[in-house]
C-alpha cells in the first residue's frame, strides 16, 4: 500500500501550493530509494531556503523569500485539507521533474 507525503513548494516568496506525492511502502519494490531520496532532498531544500549564515542586513525569513525551495510533511498540517493539494504525483521522480529539479545533480534546472 502506498504511502503519502505533501510537499509545499515555494518560489522566491510565493507560496505556490502543496503537492501530494506517493512513495512505496516499507518492503515494497522501490521503498528504500524513494524514502532516502524524499528525505534528503527535504534536508538540503531546508539547508537552501534557512543556511547557517545569512548575508549581512537580513534574516532567514527575508533569506528564504530569495530563494526556491520545498519543505516535506509527513501528513497535512491542521488548517490544512485535501482541496489544498494543487497537483497529485504517483512518485518522487514525478515531482521532480514537475517542479524542475534534478535529483542526480542535486540542483534546479535553469530555464
Amino acid at each position: 500500500m502506498a504511502r503519502k507525503c505533501y510537499i509545499t513548494v515555494n518560489n522566491l516568496g510565493e507560496y505556490l501550493g502543496i503537492h501530494e506525492v506517493e512513495y512505496p511502502s516499507g518492503g515494497e519494490p522501490g521503498a528504500y530509494v524513494q524514502q532516502k531520496s524524499i528525505s534528503a532532498f527535504n534536508e538540503r531544500e531546508l539547508k537552501r531556503a534557512y543556511p547557517d549564515k545569512v548575508p549581512d542586513g537580513m534574516n532567514w525569513g527575508q533569506y528564504a523569500d530569495t530563494q526556491k525551495f520545498c519543505t516535506v510533511d509527513w501528513y497535512l498540517h491542521m488548517g490544512h485539507t485535501q482541496s489544498d493539494v494543487v497537483m497529485a504525483h504517483k512518485s518522487i521522480w514525478e515531482f521532480y521533474e514537475y517542479i524542475g529539479y534534478n535529483y542526480k545533480t542535486k540542483k534546479y534546472i535553469k530555464k
